[in-house]
């Protein structure tokens, strides 16, 4: 026998290949499909979980959805915009508890090192006037 027997031709090789690939693509798939799909109530978690991220650390996050009740998460899962009246209490109080609750006073915002806008004029120098009409000035005309 020679050494030429356990070659195999290329297009052969191609549709072992192709079909190795495909045997075992196929549990993967079914286990990906097997997940159980998510309740309204999780997938509205999940989303103000995201929003509340952009702003807080996951700690802080975690804290206000373990206070958050169902009418508060459906208020804060709208498009944009807080929510009004006692809700917008309810989460003030939620956030605010979360935040500062063990000196984690921390938010994932940075401050800017920009100084903050003074005023050109001197408040303590008299201004000048621009006396009116009504106020004795006197106009010439062209």
């Amino acid at each position: 026998m020679s050494d030429r027997s356990l070659i195999v031709p290329k297009p052969a090789l191609l549709r072992l290949t192709a079909t190795a690939v495909a045997v075992l693509a196929v549990p993967a798939l079914l286990t990906g499909c097997s997940e159980k799909e998510k309740t309204p109530a999780e997938q509205r978690r999940e989303r103000v979980e995201r929003r509340l991220l952009l702003s807080f650390t996951d700690e802080q996050v975690d804290c206000m959805l373990d206070r958050f009740d169902s009418q508060l998460m459906a208020a804060l899962d709208r498009e944009s915009g807080l929510p009004e009246g006692q809700t917008l209490i309810d989460y003030t109080e939620a956030a605010r508890e979360c935040v500062v609750a063990e000196g984690t006073a921390t938010t994932t915002s940075q401050t800017s090192n920009v100084p903050p806008q003074t005023d050109s004029t001197d408040s303590t120098q008299p201004q000048a006037s621009n006396p009116t009409a009504e106020e004795g000035a006197t106009t010439s005309a062209p």
